[in-house]
């Protein structure tokens, strides 16, 4: 038995001073890609008509990647020190360790600067070793378990696709997609994380607690914000990747660039609250606010420049030239729109996506407009019980009602 427990404490020693030594590794590649970071400034060309905007953005997509990095080593070791005991939580701050290194940035402009001809094997590196990666973290998220038990094969055969590939192609065919066989690999490898979320949907419905299912709320939520930000930089960037040598870069590449950091910044976060501080924040909330607001803005959006369009056709046909009118009259047009708007799309998303929320309203509504009018207090009781037990749906009810003094 003694030696038993001295073995596991010598594990858990080669387990921290192992932690340490990626963390101080994490640390030391970040800082030594400043260099990269300065040197892809200075070459950056800048067009004639946008230098001002190109310049800025070019800066701002630097302090966004090494704030993007920054942020995940201090995530790290936020969640080590608070939850070192914890399999799950040492897990995931080590998944943040390689994201500050492989996807934010780094990796890519330490090569960049220390070793030029090898730019192009951070992005092989992404795309091949952070796949399996990201697909055992969200396979055992949030209690760091296999369920189902067979699960634990995917990430074998994860393993072994990761090493075929990794022997099989160049990091130019790999990264640019070029060829037949390197888009079938993609959509091989692409379909792991999109499997792993098909797992966490199983299991949120048949297997998690109330607490699991507000952990996973929090990492959802992340990678719906995390690809739809991404639907707008990943075609201009697999676009600039694919551009001849030679040609120039469009003006607006640092403000892509720019996006992507900040894009990288979201995941980590979700990632965090939901294992340590999920239970500060009601997830629900703003997911509804999200899903309201979203929506709202898209609408007024596209009502907007519709209005806008329209008045300017119809002041051109009339005048014979646009008017600043138009724009006026929309935007008013757009404030008056706003609040009727925002409760009809609330009212709407409540009745699809919170319909227990939705019929607990409408039917505490219901209960004042009776409880103004009924006199007797029997009728009164007995609607009372009925409200309460559609709501609050408890286990067992009862009513105490105070005898009037004489």
């Amino acid at each position: 038995m003694v030696e038993k427990s001295k073995r596991q404490e010598l594990m858990r020693t080669l387990a921290r001073w192992l932690w340490w030594t990626v963390f101080i590794f994490s640390v030391t590649l970040t800082l030594a890609s400043l260099p990269g970071y300065l040197q892809q400034i200075e070459r950056y060309e800048h067009s004639r008509e946008f230098a001002a905007i190109q310049q800025a953005a070019s800066w701002l997509g630097v302090l966004l990647s090494v704030g993007a990095a920054i942020l995940c080593l201090a995530l790290a070791l936020l969640v080590y020190l608070k939850r070192s005991g914890e399999a799950m939580a040492v897990f995931l701050s080590v998944y943040l360790m390689s994201y500050a290194v492989f996807m934010v940035g780094p990796l890519e402009y330490f090569l960049s600067y220390w070793s030029p001809r090898s730019v192009e094997l951070a992005l092989l590196l992404q795309g091949i070793l952070f796949s399996p990666v990201a697909s055992l973290l969200i396979l055992i998220f949030p209690n760091g378990r296999f369920v189902p038990r067979w699960t634990r094969w995917l990430v074998v055969f994860s393993c072994l696709l990761t090493l075929v590939l990794l022997f099989t192609f160049t990091a130019g065919e790999w990264v640019r997609m070029t060829t037949t066989r390197a888009q079938v690999a993609f959509v091989f490898l692409s379909a792991f994380p999109l499997f792993s979320m098909g797992v966490q949907f199983y299991r949120y419905r048949r297997v998690y607690s109330l607490v699991e299912r507000q952990q996973t709320k929090w990492v959802l939520i992340g990678i719906v914000a995390t690809f739809l930000i991404s639907l707008f930089s990943a075609a201009p960037y697999y676009y600039l990747l694919n551009l001849p040598a030679g040609t120039p870069d469009p003006w607006w590449e640092p403000l892509v660039s720019a996006m992507w950091w900040f894009t990288m910044m979201i995941l980590p976060v979700t990632f965090t609250i939901a294992i340590l501080r999920f239970r500060l924040f009601d997830i629900d909330v703003i997911i509804r606010r999200t899903l309201v607001y979203g929506a709202l803005t898209a609408t007024l959006v596209m009502v907007y420049f519709a209005v806008v369009v329209l008045m300017q056709g119809l002041f051109e046909a009339v005048t014979g030239h646009q008017s600043a009118i138009a724009i006026v009259i929309s935007t008013l047009g757009i404030a008056a729109l706003f609040n009727p708007l925002r409760k009809r799309i609330q009212k709407d998303i409540d009745r699809r996506f919170y319909r227990k929320k939705y019929d607990a309203e409408k039917t505490l509504q219901a209960f004042a407009l009776a409880a103004r009018d009924e006199t007797n207090l029997d009728s009164l009781t007995v609607e009372l019980l009925r409200v309460v037990e559609e709501t609050m749906q408890p286990d067992s009810l009862s009513l105490w009602l105070r005898e009037r003094a004489k």
